[in-house]
């Protein structure tokens, strides 16, 4: 008898929870909203305008957000010309199949090492064709330029950052 009292009991107990749970506002924000805009209305004798959905806005994709870059060509015999300075390394490295993927963060990591490595090389007078110095000295000034860019794009538009 005592146990069928105990089921009879738990039963009604967990039926009440259910009543309780399903009469309860879903969201309590938005039950506190509608009670406000109701005794608004009591209030001030008129009817409150229907308010329509919020705009949802859209955080725009890193797509959206990437700034272009620059993009450098050089032939074959001005790149095994800097071999001398060491950029070949650094140039071998960013087109690589590892280096064309790698992340934002390193992409910028490779650009400030190839601007400080190829400043050094035109400072030292490394290069003996004064063509290639005239390439060079562009080359450095146009991703010189280009560091704001490359800056917003590693911190406003890479993937690694956008996790967070």
């Amino acid at each position: 008898m005592q146990k069928k009292a105990g089921w009879v009991l738990a039963s009604l107990a967990i039926a009440s929870l259910l009543v309780i749970g399903w009469l309860a506002p879903q969201d309590p924000d938005e039950a506190r909203w509608e009670d406000y805009l109701s005794r608004i209305a009591r209030l001030s004798r008129q009817e409150l305008p229907a308010r329509g959905p919020l705009p949802l806005l859209t955080y725009p994709g890193a797509r959206e957000l990437r700034l272009p870059l620059p993009e450098h060509r050089v032939d074959l015999l001005d790149y095994l010309e800097l071999r001398h300075c060491g950029l070949m390394e650094l140039i071998s490295q960013r087109n690589s199949a590892l280096g064309k993927l790698q992340a934002d963060s390193l992409r910028l990591n490779h650009e400030l090492a190839f601007i400080q490595q190829a400043r050094a090389c035109l400072e030292e007078d490394a290069l003996e064709d004064p063509e290639l110095v005239k390439i060079m000295s562009k080359v450095v000034a146009e991703k010189k330029a280009a560091l704001p860019a490359l800056y917003w794009n590693v911190l406003a538009s890479s993937e690694e950052i956008r996790r967070f």
